[in-house]
């Protein structure tokens, strides 16, 4: 990533103190929902940071959650939430409208539009209330408010680089991270990505979180993934960067110098418009993480890929067949995955070509596994499995990425 000296000297040294919102090494961030508590109370050791969304720690029902990720991580970001109220969703959300800054608390429940905010002082009650309620949630590492920006200078843009700059004249001495939430389309097309950038780029929280809206990296063009890194590179320059709801896009991401990325153990990697419009819902019954493929699946895809092909998998299959785990243990073998895979990462020297050979390695065994399952008569393997995955190998600085209609793709 493009860097200044001063970031290339915050991310290559270490983070002693617990009130610094970026992990010491580049981590992996997970996203909890209240159904991934009893999987990551049987995780091993301590995490570096958990990402937590405002409606899940300010629900009683959930609360425990909020208490297991206290004892169990360093860091807790609570995730306010504030682009929600932009979308009827929320509406029918009660654990949404009970958050103490909403629209919905003590009011008539409506939409939030921007000249909502063009009035410093509605920004700055805003602000307080949001920073607020993480105190009291016992945060010192405090998540500023952020609004889903659909292009540069549109109304929400002004306001949410407004929402950034006050936010850190208003913490303290808290440390502030800053949220960049883009729709895609606001990257592409020539100057739109430097256009929307740099306004941000002129500031500087401790942190960076990037949620990029509608960007799903199964189905990503190479123009569009590169877009997303570059906008992790603009950011970069001013402060560490974490992207959210990621999946192997964060190892890019990490291979290129960010602090890490925040995503789900089998869920959350992706952030569609309708999450912001619906809410959060919990998938993870039928889904199963394989680290040898750096790919989540259904799980009887899982059972069948592994099957097929068990010594080029080896040390990847699981126990025994995903479609027997219980959810819990689906949970928590992904979590550890994921984590052991970002720390090898971050361990290497070269980490772009570290990364590109894991990459690789993924591609030839689903490969593998596609032509013993074709040789077989089973059903076939569909290529978009890992074609994502040569996608980013692309990115990453690796060959080009063939496209679905080459023949012989």
């Amino acid at each position: 990533m493009d860097e200044t000296d001063g970031t290339r000297a915050r991310r290559a040294g270490a983070c002693p103190d617990d009130d610094d919102a970026a992990p010491p090494i580049p981590a992996y961030v997970p996203i909890l929902l209240p159904g991934d508590r009893d999987a990551f109370a049987g995780t091993a050791g301590r995490w570096q940071a958990v990402l937590l969304s405002a409606a899940h720690a300010f629900d009683p029902q959930a609360r425990r959650l909020l208490e297991l990720a206290r004892r169990r991580a360093r860091r807790v970001w609570i995730d306010p939430c504030t682009a929600h109220f932009q979308f009827e969703g929320y509406l029918a959300s009660e654990p949404m409208r009970a958050l103490p800054y909403g629209p919905g608390s003590g009011t008539l429940a409506r939409l939030w539009q921007p000249h909502d905010f063009e009035d410093a002082r509605a920004r700055a009650h805003l602000i307080e209330a949001v920073f607020d309620a993480q105190r009291r949630l016992g945060s010192r590492q405090l998540v500023a408010p952020y609004f889903l920006v659909p292009e540069a200078g549109h109304p929400w843009h002004r306001v949410a680089r407004r929402i950034v700059r006050e936010s850190l004249a208003a913490a303290g001495d808290d440390p502030v991270i800053g949220v960049v939430c883009a729709d895609l389309d606001a990257l592409l097309g020539p100057g739109r990505l430097e256009a929307f950038a740099d306004p941000f780029v002129a500031l500087a929280p401790a942190l960076w979180l990037v949620m990029v809206v509608n960007y799903e990296e199964r189905a990503a063009t190479p123009e569009e993934v590169h877009a997303v890194m570059r906008l992790y590179a603009l950011l970069g320059r001013s402060a560490p960067v974490m992207p959210a709801y990621v999946g192997r896009t964060g190892l890019v991401a990490v291979a290129a110098g960010a602090c890490g990325y925040a995503g789900g153990a089998l869920e959350l990697e992706a952030l569609p418009r309708r999450i912001l419009r619906e809410g959060l819902i919990n998938l993870h019954a039928n889904a199963y993480y394989l680290a040898g493929g750096l790919s989540r699946l259904p799980v009887a895809e899982a059972d069948r890929a592994t099957a097929a092909l068990p010594e080029l998998f080896g040390e990847f299959v699981p126990e025994r067949p995903a479609g027997r785990q219980v959810s819990r243990e689906r949970i928590l073998r992904a979590l550890a995955d994921k984590r052991a895979e970002i720390e090898r990462l971050a361990a290497a020297v070269d980490r772009s070509a570290r990364l590109q050979a894991l990459l690789s390695a993924a591609i030839e065994r689903w490969r593998g596994a596609a032509e013993r399952l074709q040789q077989s008569g089973g059903e076939p393997l569909p290529a978009g499995v890992w074609h994502y995955l040569e996608v980013l190998r692309e990115v990453a600085g690796g060959p080009a990425a063939p496209a679905l209609g080459d023949p012989g793709f």
